[in-house]
């Protein structure tokens, strides 16, 4: 298996959730293992999915407007991403 087929990849969409595609281990707030079924997941942004954190669509019927941070602002200083350390 190449390297790239090992590394999955997140699509943030518009107003919907982020599609997690390849193999992931996803584990919730407390460090257990959430099971994935699917080669492709739909993880929750609006907070009000019933399955948790897995998105139903809820996102289409109640208002919801994912916050977006220009790239610049997000960038610490010299380029550096805030979350790099």
């Amino acid at each position: 298996m190449s390297r790239r087929a090992e590394v999955g990849v997140v699509r943030v969409t518009e107003d919907g959730p982020l599609l997690v595609r390849g193999p992931i281990r996803l584990v919730d707030e407390r460090g257990d293992e959430v099971p994935v079924r699917r080669r492709v997941n739909a993880i929750c942004r609006c907070g009000r999915s019933a399955t948790q954190p897995f998105c139903d669509g809820t996102h289409k019927i109640v208002p919801f407007s994912p916050r977006a941070v220009p790239a610049a602002s997000a960038e610490g200083p010299a380029g550096e991403s805030p979350l790099a350390g």
